[in-house]
């Protein structure tokens, strides 16, 4: 009696590479015969099982014809055809790092065929639960490892996975810094080149972004301290002594000193000075003589 076709699964890999068939057989069969096609009389292997080497092609599919077949009375079954299929991996995505300033979500293209399945590392066997391709909104920088998986009939393929490396600038709040000048003086930091004629509290923009083009806004606030200017007359006879130095003529006086506030503190004397007289006279007088109430009479 000949044996009945063996029962034996259709096969599916991804990518190139082996796939095992296994058949059984009913009791009038104890092994089978693999061949390449339904006529060929070559033999490619006995037994139960079959590990032919397929490449993935056009359409994918590879055809083998399997027999079972007696060892002992040489009866055989009909051939039966089975398919072995070789799905392509998918490319290895593309991934371009990204940064934000402050806390965001990250959000991807989905790709072209198939979809994204996302790991915490290039080793983790469970994949991370990221809807739409786009991450939680994240407050620091940290990276994710994806791959491209495509579903065939059986089977799913998946390339190897991509690293998506995301960064977290720091968002700055606005700060102030603090100098002093004197009135009149030329400040010249921080990128300013200007000079404040009048005293006061003065602002200037200093910085807007970071070195990570986030916003920072930075502030000068700078204090333009006075400059005073005293004025004073005075009138003496013939010498005037003031600040370690003496005058005897008259004329308007100017010095510099340094205020409380470590600026110029400028002094100004209009000096006049007048010039002492003498004069001699004779006078004759009989007995005595009174001048400037007092008497002589010697």
């Amino acid at each position: 009696t000949n044996p009945a076709e063996p029962t034996v699964e259709d096969q599916v890999r991804c990518g190139n590479g082996q796939v095992e068939f296994t058949a059984t057989v009913d009791t009038n069969a104890n092994t089978c015969r693999w061949y390449m096609t339904q006529a060929t009389s070559t033999i490619s292997a006995t037994g139960l099982t079959y590990t032919p080497t397929i490449n993935t092609t056009a359409t994918n599919e590879t055809t083998f014809y399997v027999e079972s077949f007696n060892t002992n009375t040489n009866c055989k079954s009909s051939r039966k055809a089975v398919k072995a299929t070789a799905f392509a991996i998918p490319a290895i995505p593309v991934l371009t790092p990204m940064s934000y300033c402050g806390e965001h979500q990250f959000s991807i293209n989905a790709p072209a065929s198939g979809y994204y399945k996302w790991y915490e590392n290039e080793t983790s066997e469970n994949t991370l639960d990221i809807e739409n391709n786009t991450t939680p909104s994240l407050n620091a920088s940290r990276s994710y490892f994806i791959s491209n998986a495509v579903d065939y009939t059986g089977i799913s393929c998946e390339s190897d996975r991509a690293e998506l490396a995301l960064t977290i600038y720091p968002v700055y709040e606005d700060q102030y810094v603090y100098d002093t000048i004197c009135q009149g003086e030329t400040y010249a930091q921080y990128g300013l080149n200007e000079t404040f004629a009048e005293a006061g509290s003065i602002d200037r923009i200093i910085n807007t972004v970071s070195s990570t083009n986030c916003d920072s806004l930075v502030t000068l606030r700078l204090w333009v301290k006075e400059i005073r200017s005293f004025a004073f007359d005075t009138t003496v006879c013939d010498t005037y002594t003031w600040n370690n130095e003496t005058f005897t003529e008259s004329e308007n006086i100017t010095r510099h000193f340094t205020s409380s506030i470590d600026c110029d503190s400028v002094v100004t004397v209009n000096l006049t000075v007048n010039k002492s007289v003498q004069t001699e006279f004779t006078a004759t007088a009989c007995d005595e003589y009174v001048w400037n109430n007092e008497t002589y009479n010697t």
